[in-house]
């Protein structure tokens, strides 16, 4: 019996979470409620949900779902044998089983690239020549989709490249981004062991990020599955800059995750400015410049691309930014035009990241006893990381980014950076988040599809 209340007390912190879904359960009714009324809050009756096809369970979907949990078992029973290359194809088996979930192979990996007639791909099939469309992105950017407006012109090239590469096949493209977005498994499995982590942990973390809701769910076939990768490539360097191991490899994945995720995303923004916020301690408390240095070549570098770009394929990158955010917010700063509206879908932002990283994982952050580290404490140098991204994740939201929600995708960017949070966690509480999150993601591939 004393053993029992041991593991209950420190495996997962119950009460906490207990606490939390009914925060959720509150929000969401208050939120269901203003609806009903008649006002405008510009979220969901699924609060926070903003995207989400459902409720609607998937019959077809359970042979896979057995699968997951077999899977789930395997990699968990055999994960301190595991090397990183059979980790690595272990967690990519848990995604594709957890997306088979959502009725098969052409529901989960061709109608996120296909349905709904607003993604890349559309865009991308009538695509004639790379180098017009870069020249031609500045004029007809208002009258792409939905997605293709708001990113940089590379991402439905991404797509271009691959159609034509594979003669169109939208299997292919959907392996390659699968192959690509699954590294960053690999990417985390690194930043553990330069954690001081032993491989059995670092096979363990592998485990949680493949069936955390997230990055299960949205890494397989969405473009920020491969943005993802470029989050955690800068975690990866940033820690071996901190712990003054390979210093100048360090600096070099801080400058390729930083130029690559604006390559892609006009959110690589994000990546800029924690860098910066990173630079400015590292500077004020220990009096070290590599983040400085880190940051000024990647701002150098972008400028000469940006220039590159303008002058040499007529295509004007921060023209493209200015209009992406005028498309997102016509009507003008939300917290001014509609102020009801702003702070529920701020608080949409933040509970569907939340919602999406697992109630488990949630429990442990708001627990110091299950954490074992003071996430306030910005002298830590991991610490400070997590505190980074979070601060500048929640600016963006104060100014009005993401006004139409589903951050949990748009945000995955985001989840690398609870790494270093969570990187004190024993292991009973480590396997118990997995679990945890696995069960999650279960019942939410298999009573819904989030893709549009």
């Amino acid at each position: 019996m004393v053993k029992m209340k041991t593991w209950i007390k420190s495996s997962l912190p119950y009460q906490t979470i207990f606490i939390l879904i009914l925060i959720w359960l509150f929000t969401a009714a208050v939120n269901a409620l203003l609806i009903k009324s008649g006002f405008h809050t510009g979220t969901t009756v699924f609060f926070p949900i903003s995207i989400f096809h459902g409720p609607v369970f998937h019959w077809n979907g359970l042979p896979y779902a057995i699968l997951f949990i077999a899977l789930s078992y395997t990699a968990l029973k055999y994960s301190p044998r595991m090397t990183c290359l059979w980790i690595w194809a272990a967690g990519l088996s848990l995604i594709v089983a957890g997306n088979l979930m959502q009725g098969g192979i052409e529901k989960a990996f061709i109608e996120p690239f296909t349905s709904s007639d607003i993604q890349y791909y559309h865009d991308a099939i009538t695509v004639k020549n790379c180098n017009s469309f870069l020249g031609s992105f500045n004029d007809i950017q208002a009258t792409l989709q939905d997605h293709s407006r708001t990113h940089p012109p590379f991402a439905v090239l991404l797509h271009y490249g691959i159609l034509k590469a594979s003669n169109g096949s939208i299997g292919v493209i959907s392996t390659v981004f699968i192959l690509l977005s699954s590294l960053t498994l690999i990417v985390i499995w690194h930043t553990v062991r330069q954690l001081g982590g032993t491989t059995s942990r670092a096979a363990q973390f592998v485990i949680l990020f493949s069936v955390v809701p997230a990055f299960n769910i949205y890494s397989a076939v969405s473009l920020d599955g491969i943005i993802v990768l470029f989050s955690a490539l800068w975690i990866l360097g940033a820690v071996l800059i901190l712990t003054n191991r390979h210093t100048i490899g360090g600096m070099s994945l801080v400058i390729s995750g930083i130029v690559l995720m604006n390559v892609l995303t006009f959110l690589g923004i994000f990546l800029i400015a924690v860098t910066s916020l990173i630079a400015a301690r590292e500077v004020i408390i220990h009096r070290k410049y590599w983040f400085v240095s880190a940051c000024g070549i990647a701002i150098a570098a972008g400028i000469m691309l940006c220039f590159t770009f303008r002058f040499v394929y007529a295509y004007d990158h921060f023209r493209a930014l200015m209009t992406a955010s005028h498309l997102e917010n016509p009507g003008g700063f939300l917290g001014i035009t509609a102020p009801l509206t702003y702070i529920m879908t701020r608080l949409e932002d933040i509970y569907e990241i939340a919602l999406f990283l697992s109630f488990g994982l949630l429990g442990i952050i708001f627990s110091p006893y299950h954490l074992r580290v003071k996430l306030s404490d910005i002298r830590d140098d991991m610490s400070a990381l997590f505190q980074a991204g979070i601060i500048t994740l929640l600016l963006m939201f104060l100014v009005g980014a993401f006004k139409t929600g589903e951050t949990a995708r748009t945000c995955l960017f985001i989840y690398p950076f609870f790494l270093p949070a969570l990187r004190s966690v024993n292991d009973e509480t480590l396997r118990s988040s997995i679990i945890f999150a696995g069960l999650q993601t279960m019942i939410m591939q298999l009573c819904g599809s989030y893709f549009w």
